[in-house]
């Protein structure tokens, strides 16, 4: 855990307290201001961890905003956030690819909407990040579904992009399964 970008709560509080006893007990001028140093230290800490956003909270967000914008149909959304060689693995591969037939199975399933219901914890080598999410979508029919996902991200510059989807077993479709919804069978 990045302990500046993502806070524990329970961290400049811990270090408050510290500092707090400190001026209320410290003997003396000196511990006192060590004291008020550690209480704005502490709050400084709070406030960049709710103000600096983290590698993981910026894959999460835009893995959020991905499945958003390809349950609603907006697809310049979902472009800017594929790397060039993005791939569905075992099915489809390049961004113009991915991008036309996730549109014709969007459309040939009346997809209405989608979000994303869960993620885990992902794993970042270098400029790489792996997060497994769980998507809920709504069909046209009012038939709802949920599937699961590995989704990698890659950084370029200061921007990450999805690289590789995949779809995986657990709750919900079965990763065969989905694999041939995307196909256009069965139906």
């Amino acid at each position: 855990m990045d302990y500046l970008y993502e806070t524990p709560w329970w961290l400049p509080t811990g270090i408050a307290l510290v500092g707090v006893v400190l001026i209320l007990n410290g003997r003396g001028r000196l511990l006192k201001r060590v004291g008020i140093v550690i209480v704005v230290l502490a709050a400084a800490l709070a406030v960049a961890g709710h103000l600096l956003e983290s590698d993981r909270e910026r894959v999460v967000a835009s893995s959020a905003r991905l499945i958003r914008a390809a349950g609603a149909g907006q697809w310049d959304t979902v472009r800017s956030v594929l790397h060039p060689d993005v791939a569905v693995r075992g099915m489809w591969n390049g961004r113009d690819e991915v991008l036309s037939n996730g549109r014709a199975a969007a459309e040939r399933w009346a997809l209405r909407w989608a979000e994303m219901s869960a993620t885990t914890p992902g794993r970042q080598v270098d400029n790489e990040f792996s997060i497994q999410v769980q998507a809920r979508a709504r069909f046209e029919e009012g038939v709802a579904n949920v599937s699961n996902w590995e989704l990698i991200w890659i950084k370029e510059g200061d921007q990450w992009l999805l690289y590789e989807v995949s779809p995986v077993d657990g709750p919900g479709l079965a990763a065969e399964m989905v694999r041939q919804y995307m196909r256009g069978r069965p139906r």
